[in-house]
């Protein structure tokens, strides 16, 4: 792949920066009621800086319901966010969650020009920590397979290590090592 080393990459924050950054962020709770008080996380308009067009997606905090609505939601808010946009948009994910790793798949799909980034501090299965429970664990592996299997059409990676980029399957797309 493209690797590069991190001594070759800008170390300014984007308000050093005449470049615009929105934010579009999801709370990490557990779900209700037995990780987490409320039934309902609203959405909400924040901003990180003058100019900037934050968004934090609202779910239903239920099983499959949370992540369901993390989809639509996140989807919803990353195509209003190019359609205001006048020119293609680099996005950068930090996570490698299924749901947003989804809805990211469907935005390429219908705007290929927007480049996607994904920033890989773990990875999920077989790959990290795994459940001392066999059948926990067979999930996590499950899980973990379909993560990596969904995340071919992504652009470019940052990782922790350069090692990771085996079982993520990257190949020839650039990566950087942090």
């Amino acid at each position: 792949g493209d690797h590069r080393d991190l001594h070759s990459f800008p170390t300014r924050r984007s308000s050093d920066l005449d470049i615009n950054v929105n934010i579009i962020s999801t709370i990490p709770v557990g779900t209700y009621p037995k990780y987490y008080k409320d039934l309902f996380v609203k959405s909400k308009e924040w901003n990180h800086r003058d100019k900037a067009n934050d968004y934090e997606i609202g779910y239903v905090n239920l099983p499959f319901l949370k992540q369901l609505c993390r989809y639509y939601n996140f989807k919803k808010a990353i195509l209003k966010l190019i359609e205001s946009s006048h020119e293609p948009i680099n996005i950068i994910l930090y996570s490698l969650y299924l749901p947003i790793i989804k809805a990211l798949k469907q935005v390429k799909k219908i705007y290929p020009q927007t480049n996607i980034n994904i920033i890989v501090t773990d990875i999920v299965g077989e790959y990290g920590i795994l459940p001392k429970n066999p059948i926990k664990a067979y999930f996590v592996k499950k899980y973990g397979k379909k993560v990596i299997d969904s995340i071919n059409f992504v652009d470019s990676f940052v990782l922790l290590t350069d090692v990771m980029k085996i079982p993520l399957k990257i190949g020839n797309k650039p990566y950087v090592v942090v």
